[in-house]
């Protein structure tokens, strides 16, 4: 092993311990060691630990058949033994994954394998799904198992499918907004055949529920790089599949829109009703009902967007900036926003104009105009063009100089000033603030 290998073994032993479950684990794996069975750490902790970011918990990869974890662990519960998976409890709402190396055969619904067969971890490895989530820790020999060149991957930054790209998606089609999941997360690059071959699916989650994809969804809008994972999703035609109609109606610019995601300090209901705002925003409460049941928004959200809908020329205004808005209406019945907007989101952002009023900004014509702003100050944003395409805004040729509002005719006229000098970002507040 060279002195590298060594010193990130080192550094992902010193991560675990850092864990509140660590040791129980650790008995875990001398447990299965004093059987006579190879035990490691799989997956996302190992890449997590890595990379030096928090961890949330510990999958162990063995030998050992179901049958004997069971025998080893009598409190252990079967809750995937037909793919060789067995749950240890740790306490109160905790547990770890025990799972026996594989190979897995055909996966004929898009899902799941239809069957399995117990094999070594170079096989495990070569299963699963991109190179920084196929690595194993062995602590008691001290060193990380790569069979499939995910520790380069990791120093590069770089997310790769294990093996052939193409299967590993046919395999399971959720893989497809996993690969966005983690460029979000992560700030990782997807490697070209990877990405590719997500291009090239005929049906990329055909079959995967709703649940599913809502799950993903929401790790996507949470991930520390948004942006990046916005600008993932577009390319690799994810969208529209992923989103449905809400699609066409995201905001043109991207980099606003991320900015606000992330001012949420991952606050999911309002993440989801900044994505899906404009789109709502055009529907009955009607429709609105019948697409969230469809996508599995749960209840309280549903009415929050149905809330946010009955009262859109309220959320237009500073006025509607109740501080102390009442949990329900009571005549409706309809519950309201545990807090408000500002309380969320304004200690983040600085400009003077409301969340609402800026919202109606980005879906109005003055998108072409910021968008040419943007384009002088910052360069192309292909993403963002396709989507002001979409609302039927041309922008034409990138201009030689700054615009002006002399350019734009048809727009409300304003005095610039020396403000859109200094910040592309002031022409989202120019109507409002001239």
């Amino acid at each position: 092993m060279s002195l590298s290998e060594r010193a990130t073994a080192e550094q992902v032993l010193r991560r675990f311990a850092q864990h509140a479950d660590w040791p129980a684990v650790r008995d875990i794996l001398t447990k299965l060691h004093q059987g006579g069975f190879e035990a490691v750490i799989a997956g996302g902790s190992v890449r997590d630990a890595i990379l030096d970011r928090d961890l949330k918990d510990f999958d162990v990869a063995t030998s050992a058949t179901p049958d004997q974890v069971e025998q080893l662990f009598p409190n252990s519960v079967g809750v995937g033994k037909a793919f060789g998976v067995i749950l240890v409890p740790l306490g109160p709402g905790r547990s770890v994954e025990i799972a026996t190396f594989r190979e897995d055969s055909d996966y004929s619904d898009g899902r799941r394998p239809d069957s399995i067969r117990f094999a070594d971890a170079a096989a495990d490895a070569a299963r699963r799904d991109f190179t920084v989530n196929a690595l194993f820790f062995d602590p008691s020999g001290m060193r990380i198992l790569d069979f499939v060149q995910g520790l380069a991957d990791l120093q590069r930054g770089l997310l790769r499918a294990v093996g052939e790209p193409a299967r590993r998606f046919s395999e399971d089609r959720l893989r497809t907004l996993r690969a966005v999941r983690f460029v979000s997360q992560l700030g990782f690059q997807l490697e070209p055949a990877t990405a590719q071959a997500i291009r090239d699916h005929q049906d990329p989650l055909g079959g995967v529920s709703r649940e599913r994809v809502k799950e993903e969804l929401d790790r996507w809008l949470s991930g520390e790089y948004f942006r990046q994972g916005l600008a993932c999703m577009q390319d690799l035609g994810l969208l529209q599949v992923s989103l449905g109609a809400a699609a066409s109606h995201l905001h043109p610019l991207h980099d606003e829109l991320a900015r606000w995601i992330l001012a949420t300090r991952g606050d999911r209901d309002v993440q989801r009703a900044i994505l899906y705002w404009p789109w709502a925003k055009r529907q009955s409460s009607r429709e609105i009902e019948l697409q969230g049941r469809e996508w599995r928004w749960g209840r309280e959200f549903i009415e929050k967007l149905q809330w946010m809908r009955r009262n859109e020329d309220l959320f237009r205004t500073r006025e509607a900036l109740d501080p102390h808005p009442p949990t329900a209406d009571h005549k409706t019945g309809q519950k309201n926003w545990p807090k408000t907007w500002e309380e969320v989101l304004g200690a983040d952002l600085r400009a003077p104009a409301t969340w609402g009023e800026r919202l109606e900004l980005w879906t109005s014509l003055e998108a072409e105009f910021a968008a040419k702003v943007w384009d002088t100050k910052e360069g192309r944003d292909a993403l963002r063009d396709e989507m002001l395409l979409r609302r039927g805004l041309h922008l034409g040729q990138r201009p030689a100089r700054l615009p002006r509002a002399a350019d734009f005719p048809n727009l409300k006229g304003a005095i610039l000033g020396a403000q859109l000098k200094e910040t592309t970002r002031a022409v989202l507040y120019w109507t409002q603030n001239p």
